[in-house]
C-alpha cells in the first residue's frame, strides 16, 4: 500500500516524465492516463487510465509500458498479474527505461507474454 501511495504521489508530481521520442499523441495519452489515476471521483478511473496506457504502449512508448506495468503489478484498473507486469517492465527496460529496470529487479520475475491490448 505504501509503494502504491508513493508511486501515485510521484506520478501526480510529474516525477515520471515521458521520453523525448514519444509522439504528441502518445504524450496526450500519458497525460490523460495520469490525470485519470489522480482523480478519485469515478470508480473506473484506473481502468480508463489502463486503456490510455495500452494505447501508448502499442505505439512503443516505454513510459506507457512502464505505467501499464505498474497497474498490473498492483491490480489497479486491471487484474493483478505480476507476469504481465514483468513482461511490460522487460520491454520498457530493454529500451532504456530505468524505473522499469528497477521494478524488474524488485519483483524478481521475468515474463514474455504481453497483455492482449498491447499485442
Amino acid at each position: 500500500m505504501l509503494v502504491k501511495r508513493l508511486f501515485l504521489g510521484l506520478l501526480a508530481a510529474g516525477a515520471f516524465s515521458a521520453h523525448a521520442q514519444d509522439a504528441p499523441a502518445v504524450l496526450q495519452l500519458l497525460a490523460q492516463g495520469a490525470e485519470l489515476e489522480a482523480r478519485q471521483d469515478l470508480s473506473d478511473n484506473e481502468w480508463q487510465a489502463a486503456v490510455h496506457y495500452c494505447r501508448g504502449a502499442r505505439y512503443g512508448s516505454t513510459e506507457a509500458q512502464y505505467r501499464l506495468g505498474m497497474l498490473y503489478a498492483f491490480g489497479h484498473g486491471v487484474v493483478e498479474s505480476r507476469s504481465l507486469a514483468a513482461a511490460l517492465f522487460s520491454v520498457a527496460a530493454t529500451q532504456g527505461h530505468a524505473q522499469a529496470a528497477q521494478m524488474l529487479e524488485t519483483i524478481e520475475m521475468t515474463a514474455a507474454t504481453l497483455p492482449p491490448c498491447v499485442r
